[in-house]
């Protein structure tokens, strides 16, 4: 049989496909084949017309963690019928954070689903090792007064600093420092994530 659809489209041919034009709104079009003698079956197909579904943002609180650390994944995005992250995260509601605690460096794939999609958009959380100190002395271990000694730190996975004025320090490398009183200095070794380790250690000033 010959076939039409309406709304203006026309005569049709089985398997080829027409265009509609463009739509204002949410379109019902009805296909009618009619045989040589006259009898005519239909069948519809609705084509939904909306706003196409658009991610706006994706990111992490914190881009940069030490392991064992955690940090929240917020989405936002439009006209969504459902949305979820990838990596165990799971469905995501626009705008609430998620909390995620990756062992190792990870990527966050969002996906969105609506008219026009799915969109996806990433996030990548970096995981950092912690900064360790294995040993921090003072040679000689006490001094008299107006004596001086060599404080020695030895540490990994950051940058270093000791308080009373001695400033930043290499590891493995010594410092003189000359203490008026008996004084406990503090090591502090922090990573690229922010995240500190401490040391004390006390130098008894002997008078």
């Amino acid at each position: 049989g010959a076939g039409t659809i309406d709304h203006g489209i026309g005569a049709v041919t089985s398997g080829g496909a027409v265009t509609t034009g463009p739509l204002a709104v949410s379109t019902g079009f009805l296909l009618t084949v009619t045989n040589a003698a006259g009898d005519s079956v239909t069948a519809t197909t609705t084509v939904t017309v909306g706003s196409a579904v658009a991610i706006t943002g994706f990111s992490a609180a914190r881009t940069t963690l030490t392991a064992g650390s955690s940090t929240t994944l917020t989405a936002t995005f439009t006209n969504a019928s459902g949305a979820s992250v990838d990596q165990g995260v799971g469905p995501v509601v626009s705008g609430v954070a998620v909390p995620v605690a990756p062992a190792s460096t990870t990527t966050y794939t969002l996906t969105a689903l609506g008219l026009g999609g799915p969109v996806t958009a990433s996030a990548t959380v970096t995981v950092l090792p912690p900064a360790s100190i294995a040993s921090f002395t003072a040679t000689p271990a006490s001094v008299v007064s107006g004596g001086s000694t060599q404080l020695t730190a030895t540490f990994a996975g950051g940058l270093a600093s000791i308080d009373h004025g001695v400033g930043a320090v290499t590891s493995g490398a010594a410092v003189a420092v000359t203490p008026a009183a008996s004084t406990t200095y503090l090591l502090t070794v922090t990573n690229a994530a922010g995240d500190a380790v401490t040391a004390a250690l006390p130098v008894p000033v002997d008078y």
